[in-house]
């Protein structure tokens, strides 16, 4: 009968088996605590810009805001440059109808106009009609020859400035006769000008008993000169 070992040493130990059958898995162990947060990695890339999307509808137009204060007005500007006189400065009349005044040889005062010439470049332009009529001793046609003349600052009549002759006829059937001139005075006087039309007999038939006026218009204006 074999002796056994007691004591368990190498001399009498016998050699390893072979490997058991694994044994069935453990249960799961319980979830260990997470971990902390690692550091956040570099930033990608930005990427393609996309299309852009089509215009949307516009919206209502919101109602007008209140018209806001009125600002202070502006300081006023300058005067321009007065304008060019008109043509026309001065002007004056004198229609005396019916007059009845009977001529003379002398020069006798039909009427007059004043101007007030403000710059003696200027020119007065006088006009006038005369109406006249003829005396006779027989109802047969007659005329007598009449002067019309205008003075200027002349009261005593001596030298004028325009004459117009004029035969002016009784007919026997009519005796109505009109006379009308118009005259430039080119050198007028700085001032008050007072021009006098006169008229005077200076001829006629010797059955003539004369004549006389019986209606005046005279008119005096102030012309600017030609530029």
């Amino acid at each position: 009968m074999n002796k056994r070992c007691i004591v368990n040493c190498g001399r009498c130990r016998g050699a390893t088996g072979a490997t058991g059958a694994t044994g069935p898995a453990g249960a799961t162990g319980v979830t260990g605590a997470i971990g902390p947060t690692g550091l956040t990695g570099a930033t990608g890339a930005t990427g393609a810009t996309g299309p852009a999307g089509a215009t949307g509808v516009t919206g209502a137009t919101g109602p007008t805001g209140l018209t806001g204060a009125t600002g202070a007005t502006g300081a006023t500007g300058a005067t321009g440059a007065t304008g060019a006189m008109g043509l026309l400065t001065e002007f004056d009349q004198s229609i005396d109808s019916p007059t009845f005044i009977m001529l003379t040889p002398s020069p006798t005062l039909l009427t007059t106009v004043v101007l007030d010439i403000d710059d003696i470049t200027d020119r007065v332009w006088l006009t006038g009609t005369v109406e006249s009529v003829v005396g006779t001793f027989e109802p047969v046609p007659a005329y007598v020859l009449l002067t019309l003349e205008i003075y200027r600052n002349d009261p005593t009549f001596t030298t004028p400035i325009y004459r117009a002759n004029d035969a002016v006829v009784n007919s026997g059937h009519v005796n109505l006769n009109t006379t009308t001139f118009s005259f430039v005075d080119v050198t007028p006087t700085s001032g008050t000008d007072t021009y006098y039309l006169t008229a005077r007999l200076t001829g006629g038939d010797p059955q003539t008993t004369g004549a006389e006026i019986t209606r005046v218009s005279f008119t005096g204006a102030e012309i600017e000169a030609n530029s």
